[in-house]
């Protein structure tokens, strides 16, 4: 049998299946992605489903599509590979890998659906299995982020529920992304940004990520931040259409959101104590640049704009280095790490910044590109700014990790073999990826053009050498609480739930009253009580569907 699009998320089910007979398949689920790379080179047209509901079809549309695909198998396939070493001996290692696997198969799906219904399926699966990895590790810390996360994730099922309805009613009852590039009304539009904002993690939707890389398990944050993220980013692209009166007037708005996002999340990811933390925070900050073209898209709603190949590309780009920077943060935390080790996890590092030869530098050079020709060239500065912000917050990150180490027993061993090279496949990935994918090295020829190098080079050169100046210096904060607020108001939200005051009604009924009335009823039928009640049933259901 031919592969076809639906099997890409039925097979992670499979192996759930026979890894619930069978333990030992956990050590090859990091296959389960893997078919989806054929597809995605070789893959048949795309394919409707309409056994399952109205409008339903699978397969890729478009070149955003087509990146967050790779990614996503990428991502998952690396990620498990080294989730087998890391998770080995867990105790509760089915469990994790039972929620690992559903994530999995939402993910899958809600990439490769080209109607809003199957994405919405795709979306709450990913969504609401991922907080068995949030709150995966014991303790207290693990069960508050855990409980934020999935009072968040239930919120914005709501929202994005609220949304889609919305959002049909308006389109007449069309159930197609390609049937919904109509106005948009701006309450749909709120619910809809608000809703997936809050999976995708950008200011000041972020409250649960700062909270959940730190306990989650260092797999499972690679695959939070680079896959998970993009799931809300990629709602967004498709459920909320361009070009439209309301994202007109709606993309300056969220460009500055983006915007101050990029920089607010730095300067919070600053004052951070856990390398994790830290690179939570600039997962909120690289949202912002996500968003911002995002918002020049809305404006301009050109087909074969370049914009869409930006979002393509900058997803994929912070997709391999931030997995990479927390899978590396994960054995950093457990591994004594060599000085080539040490190499290795600054390329990802730098890639972020922009470092020429790398991803960073070709999404950065063509998102100043974008920036210069629309409305906000005013702006173009602040991205310069903002990559010189983006090497500081991970220069603070590096450096945790290298006092991480200090806690670490001298005797323990190096990074097994596995674990090893599946972090090595995503940290070359920044350099190895501008020369196989054709966009990418499109722009090298650019990025390496005197005027543009220097425009890469002096941000990180001058990171560095304030990094130097003050890495002495303690970054401690009073403003932890602030920052923090996610944690409280789930906290408070939890102890009114429990304190409710609930009012003890006593209802009494007249039980003889109501036999009277009902012994009149039937003196008016010779049928029976029975078929009286299931008439009535029958005409109250039928007066309920006749509402809708």
């Amino acid at each position: 049998m031919m592969l076809d699009w639906w099997h890409i998320p039925l097979i992670p089910l499979l192996f759930w299946l026979l890894m619930m007979r069978w333990p030992s398949v956990s050590n090859w689920i990091w296959l389960a992605p893997l078919p989806g790379l054929f597809l995605l080179w070789h893959g048949p047209a795309n394919i409707e489903l309409p056994m399952l509901w109205p409008g339903a079809a699978l397969g890729i549309d478009s070149p955003v599509n087509h990146y967050f695909l790779l990614l996503s198998i990428v991502l998952w396939s690396v990620a498990s590979l080294f989730a087998s070493v890391t998770q080995r001996n867990d105790v509760h290692r089915l469990r994790f890998w039972s929620f690992w696997l559903w994530s999995m198969t939402g993910n899958l799906l809600l990439v490769i659906a080209l109607d809003p219904a199957s994405f919405y399926v795709g979306f709450t699966l990913m969504s609401l299995a991922a907080y068995g990895l949030v709150a995966h590790q014991p303790g207290p810390l693990p069960r508050q982020a855990g409980r934020l996360y999935l009072q968040l994730a239930v919120l914005g099922e709501m929202l994005i529920y609220a949304g889609l309805i919305l959002r049909v009613h308006e389109t007449g009852g069309l159930l197609s992304f390609s049937d919904w590039q109509q106005p948009i009304g701006w309450l749909t539009a709120v619910c809809l940004l608000t809703g997936f904002g809050l999976k995708a993690g950008f200011w000041p939707l972020h409250l649960w990520l700062p909270l959940a890389h730190p306990v989650a398990p260092a797999a499972a944050s690679a695959v939070l931040s680079g896959a998970m993220l993009k799931a809300g980013i990629l709602g967004i692209w498709q459920f909320i259409p361009a070009d439209t009166p309301t994202t007109v007037a709606l993309g300056p708005v969220v460009f500055f959101i983006g915007l101050f996002g990029a920089f607010y999340a730095v300067v919070a990811g600053l004052l951070q104590q856990q390398a994790k933390t830290v690179l939570a925070f600039s997962s909120v900050s690289q949202m912002g640049y996500l968003l911002m073209i995002i918002a020049m898209f809305w404006m301009t709603g050109d087909a074969t704009s370049s914009l869409i190949i930006l979002l393509a590309m900058y997803g994929l780009h912070h997709a391999v280095a931030k997995a990479a920077l927390f899978m590396g943060a994960g054995l950093a935390s457990s591994r004594q790490l060599s000085p080539w080790h040490w190499g290795l996890m600054t390329l990802p590092a730098l890639a972020l910044a922009g470092l020429p030869l790398t991803t960073g530098a070709s999404v950065k050079y063509l998102l100043k590109d974008a920036v210069s020709d629309s409305m906000f060239v005013l702006s173009l500065p602040l991205l310069s700014i903002g990559s010189m912000a983006t090497a500081l917050l991970l220069i603070r990150a590096l450096l945790l990790m290298k006092q991480s180490q200090q806690n670490i027993s001298k005797n323990a061993r190096a990074p097994e073999a596995v674990a090893l090279s599946s972090w090595l496949v995503l940290s070359l990935a920044p350099i190895v990826i501008p020369l196989m994918v054709d966009e990418f090295r499109h722009q090298l020829t650019q990025t390496m053009q005197l005027q543009a190098l220097t425009g890469l080079l002096w941000p990180i050169i001058l990171a560095t050498v304030i990094a130097a100046i003050v890495s002495r210096l303690s970054l401690k904060t009073s403003f932890k609480a602030k920052l923090f607020a996610g944690r409280w108001l789930s906290l408070r939200l939890r102890y009114c739930l429990i304190h409710f005051p609930v009012p003890e009604w006593v209802i009494r009924l007249k039980l003889d009253g109501w036999r009277k009335v009902e012994r009149s009823i039937n003196k008016f039928s010779s049928v029976g009580t029975l078929p009286i009640t299931i008439g009535l049933t029958f005409l109250m259901m039928l007066s309920w569907t006749m509402l809708f």
